[in-house]
């Protein structure tokens, strides 16, 4: 009997905590994708940039140097091989408070802003995100 209890809480349990960690470490990618399709909007990818994506990272999801850096690598290759937002927009729409996804707007604008010049198409990406997590 105790057997069977342990190996329930193995398979249940233990899964739940999996599915939670995937499903977290999706939102994150959903979040990076984001930011990283705000330093290629203007057409200008520069380090300035870049840095502002993994500070923004950094304080948002508590990473540490090493883990930043790997979510924005793998963001920019789901940004790269990806037709369009919704992709990441949908996820953060259906998961994310109105708090986070205020600071997921908030932190758009901080990577907009991070060379100096906010560029019209910079601004046009901020919007359009906005409204498609209300």
């Amino acid at each position: 009997m105790l057997k069977a209890i342990q190996e329930f809480f193995a398979v249940r349990i233990e899964a739940e905590v999996r599915r939670d960690d995937a499903h977290e470490h999706g939102m994150r990618l959903a979040t990076a994708a984001l930011l990283i399709e705000m330093t290629r909007a203007d057409f200008d990818c520069n380090g300035e940039e870049r840095q502002a994506v993994e500070l923004a990272l950094r304080e948002q999801f508590g990473l540490s140097e090493r883990e930043t850096r790997e979510l924005a690598d793998l963001a920019a290759q789901e940004a790269e091989e990806a037709v369009s937002l919704y992709q990441f927009t949908g996820l953060i729409n259906r998961h994310f408070s109105p708090g986070e996804k205020l600071q997921v707007v908030e932190n758009l604008w901080r990577v907009a802003l991070a060379d100096g010049v906010l560029d019209k198409y910079e601004e046009a990406l901020v919007r359009k995100i906005s409204e498609l997590i209300y």
